[in-house]
């Protein structure tokens, strides 16, 4: 079974309710959020319309427009239930917060049931959309990178698990030293001073 994280419930509620606000499930890059969505999309067994704006041949204002149109048909022909669209990367579509306000605001007024869920990659971007021109119209989850316990029940790591990994970040840590020692040696002169620095025998051992 795939693992679902905390924020699945949340959104769960949303989307459940009736239709109130947008949104915007926010966070870095390959860190679940079109997972997330499907997730609750498919274990609810709600419609829905997922179209991603990562395609460079499809950022246009003009392609909202025709998503949602499509989004609308479709919230119309399953009655009170509704649908929902989902929108992937948003923030590459140049001026989308004021296509996304005018759309939603119409279909507020046409007491529509299309519920919108937006998905973003580029906090600074989404934030300013959302705050300039969809005050008050939208909710925020924000996906963050998975927790050391999320990847532990995930991907059920027990003791001997976590010893493994432990044993490997030392091995990286030891080649990482070699490495630096290495670099070291190698851009400063030396001679052995009988010591048992270990600096200094690299230096010497460098110079043979």
């Amino acid at each position: 079974m795939a693992f679902v994280r905390s924020q699945a419930a949340t959104l769960t509620r949303r989307l459940r309710e009736t239709r109130r606000f947008i949104q915007a499930v926010t966070g870095p890059r390959q860190v679940g959020k079109t997972t997330l969505v499907r997730q609750v999309i498919e274990a609810h067994h709600l419609k829905a319309r997922f179209a991603s704006a990562d395609e460079p041949t499809l950022r246009g204002r003009d392609w909202i427009e025709q998503q949602w149109e499509a989004a609308r048909i479709e919230a119309a022909e399953s009655g009170k239930s509704g649908s929902v669209l989902v929108l992937d990367e948003i923030q590459k579509i140049p001026s989308w917060s004021e296509t996304v306000k005018r759309l939603w605001d119409e279909d507020t007024h046409a007491r529509s049931p299309l519920k919108i869920v937006l998905l973003g990659s580029a906090p600074m971007l989404i934030s300013q959309g959302l705050t300039e021109s969809l005050a008050g119209r939208f909710e925020l989850l924000h996906l963050p990178h998975w927790s050391f316990t999320e990847m532990q029940t995930a991907f059920d790591w027990g003791s001997c698990g976590m010893l493994v990994i432990r044993r490997r970040l030392r091995t990286i840590w030891i080649c990482l030293e070699a490495l630096v020692w290495s670099v070291v040696c190698r851009s400063t002169p030396g001679k052995p001073s009988g010591s048992g620095d270990p600096v200094q025998s690299c230096k010497f051992s460098t110079q043979r």
